[in-house]
């Protein structure tokens, strides 16, 4: 659909010209209507995330500091940072031009860090786990019943990874021959995401850690 009809509108365009004429404008909006919540909800699970991963950090460099996510009354600290990464996209993003810099530092800190910790993890682990463990062990500890459901829930992750992957559509007309760009900049983020992630995960898990912080 992206080649073919290329449009920034993207999910609520493509709905209004394939639907029928007589429900075209119904789904066309629902459809929207969906795409923009999800919009909202996607932005929110972001944020949270980000906050998430500095109390954390914070909590390892500071193990005095405790907080229980499981009760109401230990989520302040994450909702304080929340609402602190809230407030600093909110100006970041009242300053556009500073934004595709910022997203070229961020790609190549992305993947700088990810070979520096590739190359850190296989060179100071020892001793490693064995191929075996690494891609033939799987080992259910979740508390589902079923591997298969155990499984599915895993997969929640990558899922929301590749939430956002559709919106390179958006930017259709703002860059040249949509129909030949805007594909493969889909499918070669599904490409390369999954050759870094199956490498990094990969190589993760040959190490055999020593903390019971750490993964089993």
């Amino acid at each position: 659909m992206a080649s073919a009809m290329p449009n920034a509108g993207g999910q609520y365009f493509w709905a209004s010209e394939l639907a029928p004429r007589k429900w075209s404008n119904f789904l066309a909006y629902i459809t929207g209507g969906i795409a923009w919540a999800g919009a909202i909800f996607t932005s929110a699970s972001a944020v949270l995330s980000v906050a998430s991963a500095f109390v954390g950090v914070y909590q390892i460099c500071n193990p005095e500091f405790t907080f229980n996510p499981l009760q109401v009354s230990g989520r302040w600290p994450v909702f304080i940072a929340y609402e602190l990464v809230n407030i600093f996209a909110w100006f970041f993003n009242c300053y556009g031009k500073a934004i595709p810099t910022t997203a070229q530092i961020t790609l190549y800190t992305s993947l700088i860090s990810m070979i520096v910790i590739t190359i850190t993890v296989l060179a100071k682990s020892s001793p490693k786990n064995s191929a075996e463990f690494v891609f033939a062990t799987f080992r259910n500890e979740n508390g589902w019943p079923s591997p298969f459901i155990a499984f599915v829930v895993g997969l929640i992750n990558p899922n929301w990874s590749f939430a956002c992957l559709d919106a390179v559509t958006h930017l259709a007309e703002e860059v040249p021959r949509p129909e030949k760009v805007v594909p493969i900049a889909i499918l070669g983020t599904v490409a390369i995401g999954f050759v870094t992630s199956f490498g990094f995960q990969s190589w993760k898990y040959l190490n055999k850690p020593c903390s019971p912080l750490q993964e089993p």
